[in-house]
């Protein structure tokens, strides 16, 4: 569909179950924060005049060998030359990492000189208003 709800975080009886995106007419398990695969993403922002991006709203979807995980907001800093990360988890058994999805939610450009997952590295990019992009393994 066309809407979509996006949660930066969600709780529902004290259980945080972290920030999340889903289409309409989607049914969507969500995973107790701290629970499920971990997955470590550390980003430097660019240096450019338009590098630097908003603190949330950029949705990560980890992909792999055996599938992918659900959308994540990735809350962390963007400001010029900084170094931000973030923490998922996810229930999903996507197997070896290869691709990372990024969603921009919103109408502020970001670009970034590296990004890593667990540790692996998917090079450099930007994520452009409204669009998704797909980073691969350097």
């Amino acid at each position: 569909g066309d809407n979509y709800w996006c949660f930066v975080s969600l709780s529902v009886n004290g259980l945080d179950f972290g920030g999340v995106c889903v289409d309409d007419y989607e049914t969507k398990s969500l995973s107790v924060a701290g629970e499920g695969v971990e997955y470590n993403i550390i980003h430097e922002t660019g240096n450019g005049e338009y590098a630097a991006g908003w603190t949330g709203g950029y949705m990560f979807t980890i992909l792999g060998t055996k599938g992918e995980t659900s959308p994540h907001d990735c809350a962390a800093s963007r400001v010029l030359g900084s170094t931000g990360s973030c923490t998922i988890w996810d229930d999903a058994d996507i197997g070896e990492i290869k691709e990372v999805k990024i969603y921009n939610s919103g109408d502020n450009y970001w670009c970034f000189d590296s990004l890593t997952v667990n540790g692996l590295d998917f090079g450099d990019g930007c994520s452009d208003y409204y669009t998704t992009e797909v980073f691969q393994l350097s």
